[in-house]
């Protein structure tokens, strides 16, 4: 019980938004780095503070982006004949990396969910090496905002699961406790008592 409920406090304090960081070092010259799915509420925001050495340029590809309608995203991402300049001239938006400065894009509504792709691609060299700070926040209250669209009713689900659950350890405490204050609690129930409590160590 207090394991679930710790998590459940680190799951809802420590979200503010769709966060990646970490290195990026490939032989690849067009790397897919993350996606994050817009709500049609209003404006999105995708921000990153990237460091490299060479290169590198960000890329965004929008899902039913009109640029691109001979050419879906699956169709890009997965092809092997389009060369990196040609996926590149693909792209929704391009940003050419300032290394180490922070920088954004706003993501306008368009009337219906949609995704955004977000790549790295150093056409000139067949190498990207990164280092990469890149949040996603969707339009919304603090319930919406720090999720990508599918993902946005899950801490609803989690908060009224613990709930129940929180119930249901209360409910089951108090019925031992008056069998323990009566002397009526049985040997077996002991028992299972001890268990369970070995059993949630254990995990």
């Amino acid at each position: 019980m207090l394991y679930l409920s710790l998590f459940f406090l680190l799951l809802t304090s420590g979200v503010f938004c769709k966060y990646v960081e970490g290195e990026t070092k490939t032989d690849e010259n067009w790397h897919f780095v993350s996606k994050f799915c817009f709500s049609d509420e209003g404006s999105g925001l995708i921000s990153w503070t990237v460091s490299t050495k060479n290169f590198t340029k960000i890329l965004l590809y929008q899902d039913h982006n009109n640029l691109t309608k001979h050419h879906s995203w699956n169709d890009i991402y997965k092809s092997k004949s389009l060369s990196c300049k040609e996926k590149s001239d693909l792209a929704t938006v391009t940003f050419n990396i300032e290394s180490g400065v922070p920088n954004h894009f706003s993501v306008e509504a368009s009337g219906s969910y949609h995704f955004w792709f977000l790549v790295f691609a150093n056409c000139e060299e067949k190498e990207i090496t990164t280092s990469h700070r890149i949040s996603f926040l969707n339009p919304g209250s603090f319930w919406k905002k720090q999720f990508s669209c599918e993902d946005q009713d899950l801490l609803g689900m989690y908060l009224a699961f613990f709930l129940f659950y929180l119930v249901g350890c209360t409910v089951h405490s108090i019925g031992v406790w008056r069998l323990y204050r009566a002397k009526s609690l049985h040997t077996i129930i002991i028992c299972l008592l001890y268990t369970s409590d070995a059993a949630d160590e254990e995990d």
